[in-house]
């Protein structure tokens, strides 16, 4: 890996040999269920050699971006349609496409909470009916 070459000579927290006896010790990035060694070496991505070592390379940090642009899968689209208001989660859990930025719910809670507030507006009205009071009276 010619990574792991780069880090030996110019990491900072790079250790040949560490405490313990463990080889390839990272004094930053490793941890105890990483057997202390460079998480470079073991695959992973670390942060400080992405930040401050791969810096000092161009060709090697090109190689390291064309890697993981290559190991990254496309992600697929649900729909081909898009709308400007993109996709939410509604109440009952499912997603639905936004017609408006200020839409909520799904259609069929749309028609659910519609018919609700139907509803107790319709009572309210036949309570205020009972007690004489109407609504230009108040």
């Amino acid at each position: 890996m010619p990574y792991f070459k780069f880090i030996k000579s110019n990491c900072a927290n790079y250790i040949p040999v560490g405490p313990y006896q463990k080889k390839d010790y990272c004094l930053l990035c490793a941890a105890p269920f990483d057997d202390y060694q460079c998480l470079v070496k073991q695959g992973k991505e670390c942060a400080y050699f992405l930040s401050a070592v791969l810096l000092w390379d161009k060709n090697l940090k090109r190689q390291w971006q064309d890697e993981q642009k290559s190991k990254t899968k496309s992600i697929k689209v649900k729909s081909t349609k898009v709308t400007p208001f993109g996709y939410g989660v509604c109440e009952c859990g499912a997603e639905f496409e936004r017609q408006t930025n200020r839409q909520k719910r799904c259609e069929k809670c749309i028609k659910k909470s519609n018919r609700l507030s139907a509803s107790a507006r319709q009572r309210k009205l036949r309570a205020n009916k009972v007690s004489g009071i109407t609504p230009l009276d108040l």
